[in-house]
């Protein structure tokens, strides 16, 4: 059996559809294994209720954005900023 390759998925659910996560989750896991899920948004706004609903059913967890600076996507931000510190956090990898 071969190695798989451990993966996360981070998704900034901003501009996503909450239809569109089933796919999307199948689609890297088929890639390796998927140890990490979180999704990204600021929760507080309406139009994220359906992605809240979809905690329910898959095993996600929520980062909260908080609203910025008019015309920043929080999401973006953070999200780039956690995955940036984990690559730096990860060990070396061999080649």
């Amino acid at each position: 059996m071969g190695h798989r390759a451990k993966l996360g998925a981070l998704i900034d659910v901003d501009n996503a559809q909450a239809v569109a996560l089933r796919a999307a989750l199948d689609h890297i896991a088929k890639r390796g294994a998927v140890i990490r899920r979180r999704i990204y948004g600021e929760f507080s706004n309406p139009c994220l209720r359906l992605w809240l609903a979809r905690i329910q059913s898959h095993p996600l967890q929520p980062v909260q954005g908080f609203p910025g600076a008019p015309g920043k996507n929080v999401s973006d931000t953070t999200l780039k900023g956690k995955a940036m510190a984990r690559e730096e956090s990860a060990p070396p990898k061999r080649l």
